[in-house]
């Protein structure tokens, strides 16, 4: 993920109660084509990641007049992990405000949800100063939902439920690749709630 940070330096006049900009950081993650492989080990579910340079990108403002999270329509789960990086880095009264930019289709196997959450939460760290380890932002992600692995960067082994397994297997090799779209789209929480161990 990429990332970039500015904060502000101006403070307000003494007794002058004025909406300040704490800090502003922007972060891209990016999307995949499905996955490489997907399966069980050991009763633990796991995907390998196939990374590709298609990228959310969230821009997140921390302004001092909270608490709230200020996010564009249909992008709930983005919000919800924004209050919940807020609070884990102990700072639930601030307030932030998303911008998200996101060309990723959505609900086709390709982690536009997956790519908000990891940019959110690393430019959330980033606006107050933290930078959020790959371990932290798949925690956080994983608490809102099932969540591919595309913040530990290059190709990972990743438990996209618990986060149990999480391993780097190094850089994509260079590929080209073709996708079809049949129509349809996929819950993520839907899809991951089927129990893969029935026959």
């Amino acid at each position: 993920m990429a990332s970039s940070t500015d904060k502000s330096p101006e403070d307000p006049e003494e007794g002058e109660e004025v909406t300040r900009l704490l800090g502003s950081a922007t972060v891209r993650a990016p999307g995949v084509c499905g996955e490489l492989a997907q399966g069980v080990i050991e009763g633990i579910h796991f995907l390998v990641t196939c990374p590709v340079d298609f990228y959310s990108r969230v821009k997140v403002d921390i302004y001092s007049d909270g608490p709230g999270v200020e996010a564009p329509q249909d992008c709930d789960k983005t919000a919800a992990a924004v209050r919940r990086t807020l609070f884990h880095l102990k700072n639930a009264k601030v307030r932030a405000k998303l911008t998200i930019n996101n060309p990723i289709p959505r609900g086709k196997g390709m982690a536009s949800s997956s790519a908000d959450l990891a940019a959110a939460i690393a430019a959330t760290g980033l606006a107050l100063g933290e930078e959020m380890s790959p371990y932290q932002i798949a925690q956080i992600a994983l608490s809102i939902e099932p969540t591919d692995g595309i913040m530990i960067p290059g190709v990972a082994l990743f438990d996209h439920r618990a986060g149990i397994i999480r391993e780097s297997l190094g850089p994509p090799p260079p590929m080209e690749i073709v996708a079809l779209d049949l129509g349809g789209t996929v819950d993520t929480v839907q899809f991951n709630m089927v129990d893969r161990f029935q026959r």
